[in-house]
């Protein structure tokens, strides 16, 4: 009988395990078939026929024909929430339609310092069609700037910003600023500078917070 009992328990075992296989493999057929969560139009394939796929990896992009976005890289800080954004179709200047800021990357292009913007359209005609060139016109009041020599900036910890002198102790304290665009060897920033606040021109990659400081020559803010 006792016999019986552990034969008996075994296949119930065995049993359990060919149901967690089925079940797996079942799991893994369906990973093979993928379904949209809305109607809309491929726009790109990232993978090919017979290609092997890791988890995760991007096969398809999709694009929703009732929902139209643009792509335009900006500088840091060129937009603020006063200002008036309007999309004009490259095939016809005369066609523009109104948007407003969808998503900002969160990544920063360091070699021009722009952030990719991401504008949502609205009530576009047909004519903005997927794939269209457009031009992207922002107007309203332009963000305040200081133009500084680009010498000024350093960027550290992921970040821009300047060396500020305390008038009170002639130390350093950072200061962080906004890149918004370089011409030559001047660069406009935006950020917590006032009128009158001396910064550091020269040499601040190896300067440190707190470093006392002699001022040799000073140009105005």
């Amino acid at each position: 009988m006792d016999q019986l009992d552990n034969d008996l328990r075994t296949q119930d075992a065995l049993r359990n395990q060919a149901r967690v296989a089925v079940q797996q493999a079942s799991d893994h057929v369906s990973y093979t078939r993928l379904s949209a969560e809305f109607d809309g139009l491929i726009t790109g394939w990232q993978a090919e026929v017979g290609q092997v796929m890791a988890t995760g990896q991007a096969v398809v992009s999709l694009a929703r024909p009732d929902s139209r976005e643009a792509l335009v890289d900006l500088p840091l800080g060129s937009l603020n929430d006063r200002h008036r954004i309007r999309v004009i179709s490259q095939l016809n200047e005369q066609l523009s339609v109104a948007a407003n800021v969808r998503q900002l990357a969160p990544q920063i292009n360091a070699e021009t310092r722009t952030q990719r913007v991401r504008l949502a359209l609205q009530n576009p005609a047909d004519s903005f069609r997927l794939g269209s060139t457009v031009t992207v016109e922002i107007s309203g009041d332009a963000p305040a700037f200081h133009e500084l020599p680009g010498s000024a900036v350093l960027q550290r910890d992921g970040t821009s910003q300047v060396w500020v002198i305390d008038p009170t102790t002639s130390t350093l304290v950072p200061r962080a600023v906004q890149v918004l665009a370089r011409s030559g060897s001047t660069v406009r920033v935006s950020g917590a500078l006032h009128k009158g606040e001396k910064v550091v021109t020269a040499g601040v990659n190896g300067m440190q917070s707190g470093q006392k400081v002699r001022v040799q020559r000073e140009v105005g803010l």
